[in-house]
């Protein structure tokens, strides 16, 4: 049997079966020191105890984990149907022998992995569980964590111990220049359900709750994912890298060890959720600018990954590499040397056929039809449908169903035959005219199916409840009489009564005026700035500073009077200007443009 080193594996003689082990209440190991890096889980509702299930709980021994190891690496035991790892909560273990190691092009974060089973945010448990969860899920590299250590004893002098504890609440230093691994399903699967095992039934001293009640279920559904091999590393690949400065030099630390840029994970995808909230989330976009924006998201984020993880990549402090590309060439033609040595003209390549943003999403058969698709000439489409069918190569947008029309076209398909989204998607080309009915993709029928069907049970629900609302419709009309006139000419009720009713119902007024100033503080006189710019302003202010003496730098009085300047409109409105064309006011840029002459403002502005 082969082991994940691609190494054979040699078989031993089957060991005698252990004795029955006595169950016992777990304690709480001591010796657990690494820190949680993710520690940030909610709580979850947690109902009373189960009968004996969630009073067991499995304590392993030293002469367990020896008997694991043997049935995870050598597998002949298993045939005697050993199973340490027993819970009632979760599906019966297969042998070590059965498990085969499966990888996936598509790796899950192991960050979720560890967080789909959510445990009470204050058990006493949850930080040592999510430190084992955390250790057997990825695995430090054993012999460049030997370096290290060895470097930061002889360097601070620190103890086992102490660097034991430094991992539990420092592992950003450990993990950002030793490399970890996740292990294949066939060893994964252990050490994962060793974990559930140990720690899932453990009680709080205080809540005398377990650490898992709800969340059995997510741990079965990670052990069978596990054995899938959705979260080992696929083999012959590493998911690290060295960080280099502004120089494009590798980064190291204070110890001499180079600083490791992993890209395990989801974190480079996920740091982009707010800005494309920010981009998308209030603003109405059109699809033609929707992609110009990822476009430029696109080149801005490679930009900067090439600028951290390429060596020698230059940092030219912004993101117009074609004019980088110019200046490489135009250096290369008249001296013959490369301006930047490590960077590669992206203009001297040929375009490739790869499309990024809208893409085509129909099959051939779905183009051949649509290219047979007679339009009018008449037909007009939006800028974005425009864009649609540039991108797409078809005549007519692919749009969801979104027209009266279209709904009453599917609800005649879909009654014709069994549901098929790709035989009706040919079907509607059909009846396709591009005013009201446009062509649909089969993922566009699938998903209006969905809202048809619940249309569909609405009307009937609302057929089968006819009797209950008129029942309650004549409640609602016996408990609120009409009243045909405020007379009681139509009402034979006494006129206590109508009053009572026709005070239920007052009358519908206009909303009140506006209540005007007095007039003192109407003609109140007060200086009005906007922008550091005064609008409005007394005559003494006016007076005042027109008398007052010249300061340093301020232009003194003409020598010679000046023609005064008007604005086109006070042209043509003449000494009418002021009275009604206030706004040439509102265009002062300076204390002196404004002056009271003849009880009058004038505007010195021009207009062209």
């Amino acid at each position: 049997m082969n082991d994940d080193t691609g190494t054979t594996r040699t078989t031993t003689p089957p060991a005698p079966s252990p004795s029955p082990r006595t169950v016992q209440h777990h304690v709480v190991h001591q010796d657990d020191t690494s820190t949680e890096e993710e520690d940030s889980t909610g709580p979850t509702g947690m109902d009373l105890l189960d009968n004996d299930a969630d009073a067991q709980a499995v304590h392993l021994s030293n002469d367990d984990m020896t008997l694991l190891r043997k049935l995870c690496l050598l597998g002949k035991e298993a045939a005697l149907g050993l199973n340490l790892l027993t819970c009632a909560h979760l599906d019966t273990a297969p042998t070590p022998d059965t498990i085969n190691d499966w990888f996936s092009a598509v790796v899950g974060d192991a960050f979720h992995v560890m967080d789909q089973a959510k445990v009470p945010m204050q058990h006493e448990a949850k930080k040592t569980y999510f430190v084992a969860l955390r250790d057997v899920i990825l695995q430090f590299d054993p012999d460049q964590l030997k370096e290290v250590k060895s470097a930061v004893k002889e360097k601070d002098g620190k103890t086992d111990n102490e660097i034991d504890t430094d991992i539990y609440f420092n592992l950003a230093f450990w993990k950002a220049c030793v490399r970890r691994r996740i292990l294949p399903p066939r060893l994964l699967y252990q050490r994962i359900r060793a974990v559930f095992v140990s720690f899932g039934n453990m009680i709080d001293s205080r809540s005398k709750k377990p650490l898992f009640k709800l969340a059995w279920k997510k741990a079965n559904n990670i052990l069978k994912e596990v054995l899938l091999g959705y979260y080992s590393d696929p083999p012959g690949y590493s998911f690290y890298s060295t960080k280099y400065n502004k120089r494009g030099e590798p980064m190291v630390n204070a110890y001499g060890f180079d600083i490791l840029c992993c890209r395990r994970g989801t974190n480079d995808v996920e740091n982009t959720h707010k800005l494309l909230l920010t981009i998308f989330g209030t603003w109405h976009i059109g699809i033609e600018m929707s992609d110009c924006l990822l476009r430029e998201r696109r080149h801005h984020h490679n930009q900067r990954c090439s600028e951290l993880c390429r060596l020698g990549f230059p940092r030219i402090g912004h993101f117009d590499t074609w004019k980088i590309d110019a200046q490489q060439n135009l250096v290369l033609a008249n001296h013959g040397v490369l301006l930047h040595p490590n960077w590669v003209n992206s203009s001297n390549f040929k375009n490739t056929p790869e499309t990024f943003g809208t893409i085509t999403l129909h099959d051939a058969e779905l183009a051949d039809a649509l290219s047979n698709i007679p339009i009018d000439k008449n037909v007009r489409l939006t800028h974005d449908m425009q864009y649609l069918c540039r991108v797409m190569g078809t005549k007519l947008p692919l749009l969801p169903i979104h027209t009266v029309a279209e709904r009453q076209l599917f609800s005649q398909l879909v009654l014709l035959d069994t549901f098929d989204a790709r035989k009706m998607a040919l079907e509607w080309v059909k009846s396709v005219d591009g005013v009201n009915i446009y062509p649909k993709l089969p993922v566009h029928l699938q998903n209006y199916r969905v809202t048809f069907n619940r249309n569909a049970r609405t009307r009937q629900a609302f057929a089968d409840a006819q009797e209950s609302r008129e029942i309650l419709a004549a409640l609602n009309e016996a408990l609120c009489p009409e009243i045909e006139g405020v007379d009681g000419t139509d009402v034979q009720d006494t006129p206590q009564q109508l009053d009572t009713y026709t005070r239920q119902w007052p009358p519908i007024c206009p909303p009140p005026p506006l209540l005007l100033p007095l007039a003192p503080s109407a003609m109140q006189l007060r200086n009005i700035h906007v922008g550091c710019v005064l609008i409005d302003k007394t005559p003494e202010v006016s007076t005042i500073y027109l008398n007052r003496k010249r300061r340093r730098r301020e232009r003194g009085p003409d020598a010679r009077p000046r023609p005064r300047r008007r604005c086109m409109v006070c042209k043509e409105k003449g000494e009418t200007a002021y009275k009604y064309y206030r706004h040439c006011v509102t265009m002062l840029l300076s204390y002196e443009v404004v002056a009271m002459i003849d009880g009058r403002q004038y505007c010195n502005q021009t207009y062209s």
